[in-house]
Order: C-alpha cells, then structure tokens, then sequence
C-alpha cells in the first residue's frame, strides 16, 4: 500500500514544523535561564541565604530541564520522521508535545493524524 502524494507532503511539513516548534521552544527556555543567570550574578552564585532564593534558583533549574528535554524530544522526533523510523517514539514524542500549549498542541494533534493512517504507518515498516 504506497502512501498518496499528500501523505507525503504532510510528513515533510510535519518534520519543518518539528524543528520550529523545537526552536521557539529552546528559544522560550533562555527566558528563564536568563533570570537565573541574573539572579546569581546579583548574589553572587547563590539568589538568597533563605528558602525563598534557594527554592526560585531550583524551580527555574527544573523549568531549564524540562524546556531543553522537550526541545530535545521534539527535535529528535522531527529527525526520526524524516527517515521515516521509530513510529512509536513518534506517537510518544507527538502525545508529550501536546503539554505545550498553543503551539505544540497543534504539532502534536497533527502528527498523531497522520501518523496513525495505515499508508504512512507502513513507511516506517509497521503494517
């Protein structure tokens, strides 16, 4: 079963709007990784002596994290779609990406249609 024309458009387009996406998302991880560079700056390495700098320092340390892991995730979905392998870390990548409102919704919603048509799940070798 070849997949039609249009299948095909939508998986390039779909790897284009991957590595956007992963780009405004790194993009938008600098915000607060700036504010944390700032803050230890003016502290001198550390925000504050009490809990209240020692919890915003770790709190933007876990959003840096988990910015640069989705920007990761997303990439390297985007690169597996366009060789057109591992389906299943695709539809996982594409479920996660979801969480990331406005934007990544749509990529991911999008992706789950049309990587869940029978013609585009057997190019990555999955009948």
């Amino acid at each position: 079963m070849e997949p039609t024309a249009d299948e095909l458009e939508y998986l390039k387009a779909l790897v284009i709007a991957h590595y956007v996406v992963a780009a405004v998302v790194a993009l938008s991880t600098l915000v607060p990784a700036a504010h944390m560079v700032a803050g230890m700056r003016d502290a001198g390495m550390w925000p504050d002596p009490d809990l209240s700098g020692a919890m915003f320092f770790v709190v933007l340390a876990l959003v840096i994290a988990m910015g640069l892991g989705m920007t990761g995730l997303i990439a390297v979905a985007g690169y597996c779609l366009s060789r057109r392998r591992k389906h299943m870390f695709c539809m996982v990548a594409a479920t996660l990406s979801c969480l990331l409102v406005p934007l990544g919704t749509v990529l991911g919603v999008s992706t789950l249609v049309v990587l869940t048509r029978p013609r585009v799940r057997a190019l990555f070798g999955e009948g």
